[in-house]
């Protein structure tokens, strides 16, 4: 997710638009009109669609306006880590009553952070796709108590690589109380 510069989030993988779409723009610093304008003409391997498959760049609205009637629930990745674009998304989030059907997945703790703040009640995931030093390969122990102390203060769960900490390491934190999702 990620905020225009007219207050609307967009749904969009990466930073730039260049690598999924026919123009390359900023995302942070395009307005809607200008996102809206983009036909999505690759998927995020840089496979190519049929022309008849090129779609326009969706806003958070339209995805809950378009799934509002169904039980899905909704894993909104945070790309843009600015707390105006979660102050925005909580208005989206609350116009459409979606609170019980969200996580909120961030890398970074800051985005985690605002929304401990401004929506308490919203489930929160720390993405680890590099372990980032959270639980070293040699010492499983300290290495837990790590991710639980990185973790607590969101009361978030771990979003991770299905490899990356092993299943001797997943098991321990299972054990433990930690809830972990892989992908």
């Amino acid at each position: 997710l990620f905020l225009t510069t007219d207050n609307e989030i967009i749904l969009t993988h990466d930073v730039n638009t260049s690598f999924t779409c026919d123009k390359a723009l900023e995302v942070k610093e395009s307005s809607l009109a200008q996102l809206k304008d983009l036909w999505v003409v690759r998927n995020n391997s840089g496979l190519e669609f049929p022309e008849e498959e090129w779609q326009r760049l969706a806003t958070l609205d339209e995805m809950f306006e378009a799934f509002k009637d169904t039980d899905l629930c909704f894993l909104l990745e945070f790309k843009d880590t600015r707390p105006e674009a979660v102050i925005r998304t909580k208005e989206v989030v609350e116009e459409y009553g979606m609170q019980g059907r969200c996580v909120a997945l961030s890398k970074a703790p800051s985005t985690l952070n605002t929304f401990v703040e401004q929506m308490p009640e919203m489930k929160l995931a720390l993405l680890d796709e590099n372990n980032n030093g959270l639980l070293p390969k040699t010492d499983t122990d300290s290495g837990i108590i790590n991710v639980m102390e990185h973790l607590g203060p969101y009361n978030a769960y771990l979003n991770t690589k299905y490899d990356l900490y092993g299943r001797s390491a997943g098991r321990t934190m299972l054990i433990r109380g930690l809830s972990i999702t892989c992908w």
